[in-house]
């Protein structure tokens, strides 16, 4: 079920037209703001995330486009509506092509108009979903392949120790092991009672001296 606690930002130069949308979203339990001009739009995307935007396209100071084109690049994932009443098709495909996520036109039908809403935030909540579920599966690999990386460590130790007990196997297990958590240049291990260093470099070469 979708959230109703989105927030919508309307954006019209038409008071009545504002205020009609907003009693309809509000109704809806959406939480709405409003602007006047693009300008204000735009001043108030910067300060806050929304949701959803709706924006008339014809506007004094900054029109829908630039509304538009703001929000996307605050915004990855925000939907923008563009809503008016001199459609043309040049401006459809212009605001499709700067990624609206839908276009619509003045006058318009409540049912359409929240048909509209539902149907983009359902889509971006699925959007969302999916890349939240992304992340959680690249860290699940990540966890997983750590836990695969020292029981393997831990097997590789458990036979050197019961079957050769290699002083120097030991050493290259340490310096192979440690090349696959940090990068390094040079790694190097001090044996006291021999009196003896290994130096890894570039985790291939391994000497004694």
């Amino acid at each position: 079920m979708l959230k109703r606690n989105k927030k919508i930002l309307i954006v019209d130069d038409e008071e009545n037209v504002r205020d009609i949308l907003g009693e309809i979203l509000l109704a809806e339990g959406f939480k709405t703001d409003q602007a006047k001009n693009g300008s204000e739009a735009i001043k108030m995307l910067e300060k806050k995330k929304y949701d959803l935007v709706i924006t008339d396209l014809m506007m004094p100071e900054k029109d829908g486009i630039e509304v538009l084109e703001r929000a996307k690049n605050l915004y990855q994932d925000i939907v923008v509506l563009v809503l008016t009443g001199h459609g043309t098709l040049e401006s459809a495909i212009k605001s499709l092509q700067l990624g609206a996520n839908d276009y619509i036109t003045k006058p318009f039908e409540v049912a359409d108009i929240l048909n509209r809403v539902y149907k983009a935030l359902r889509t971006q909540e699925l959007e969302r979903e999916n890349i939240r579920l992304q992340k959680q599966t690249e860290k699940d690999r990540d966890k997983l392949r750590k836990i695969v990386f020292e029981l393997s460590i831990l097997q590789r130790l458990s036979i050197n120790f019961s079957y050769t007990f290699s002083i120097n196997e030991l050493y290259n297990l340490i310096t192979e092991s440690l090349s696959q958590v940090i990068k390094y240049d040079f790694c190097s291990i001090l044996d006291l009672e021999k009196k003896s260093i290994t130096i890894k470099a570039d985790s291939y070469l391994n000497n004694d001296v």
